[in-house]
């Protein structure tokens, strides 16, 4: 059986806030292999971008605690890798598409021309080999 190239495992998080810990993630374990597309769907709320700026440590140092839990990318531990080794992985391993309609895709272009742009950006590929990927 191959490596998910995403795996997180019992994942538990949280805030602080004036009252306590605000708790936004409990216990989340999520897979992704090779060749799935995966989209998050929840309520308002229910921690679907907190979960997703964890995987690219987008959310500010010191913000929040990871009390358990472990997030793998291709087999590399995300939650204690450096910045250096961050900036290598975001856009190259691992890219996010924000949910803010205006800044995130551009509706004049399709959809496949944007992300082979960004495949190109961190890849010495063709057009032609690009759009295999």
């Amino acid at each position: 059986m191959t490596q998910p190239v995403l795996d997180i495992q019992q994942l538990h998080l949280s805030f602080p806030g004036f009252n306590g810990d605000v708790h936004a993630l409990n216990n989340v374990s999520l897979q992704i292999n090779r060749g799935e597309i995966v989209g998050l769907v929840g309520e308002s709320g229910s921690g679907k971008s907190v979960t997703a700026m964890l995987i690219m440590r987008l959310l500010p140092t010191g913000s929040y605690c990871v009390h358990r839990g472990q997030i793998s990318l291709l087999g590399d531990d995300v939650l204690n890798a450096r910045e250096k080794q961050l900036r290598q992985w975001r856009g190259a391993r691992v890219a996010m598409i924000f949910q803010e309609p205006m800044t995130a895709l551009n509706p004049t272009r399709r959809i496949g021309l944007q992300m082979m742009d960004v495949i190109r950006h961190h890849q010495p590929i063709s057009r032609r080999e690009a759009r295999a990927k």
